[in-house]
């Protein structure tokens, strides 16, 4: 049994249209080139006026590196896929704890990864 991605639902539907419509076209190895994770602990609770309006935190704010992977496996099966990590740049991102985390779950991997600093003025 598959064991469903705690962010999306995938449809007989969405695979339908997935394998008649897009699984052609892709190549066998992709590469993400913007891919944000964070774990919930890394982030601070958002008010609703800076929800309202960022469809990115209403879709998802945090995401393990176990819970990409299992995504790219349902959302692209039969291809390999890498990506370019990198946390989240926002005021309720503790940033260190953030970074840490993205070290630790690359090390030892092929992907690639990239360091977020503060800038204050943001």
């Amino acid at each position: 049994m598959e064991t469903g991605h705690p962010l999306f639902e995938l449809r007989e539907t969405d695979r339908r249209f997935y394998f008649e419509r897009i699984e052609p076209y892709l190549p066998p190895a992709i590469f993400d080139v913007h891919r944000h994770l964070a774990l919930s602990e890394h982030l601070a609770t958002f008010t609703p006026e800076r929800l309202e309006g960022n469809w990115a935190l209403e879709v998802a704010s945090s995401e393990s590196f176990e819970q990409a992977q299992l995504g790219y496996l349902q959302l692209f099966p039969g291809r390999s896929v890498s990506y370019l990590a990198f946390g989240w740049p926002l005021r309720e991102c503790n940033l260190e704890q953030n970074n840490d985390y993205l070290v630790q779950g690359l090390r030892g991997s092929s992907l690639a990864g990239l360091a977020l600093t503060w800038l204050g003025w943001l």
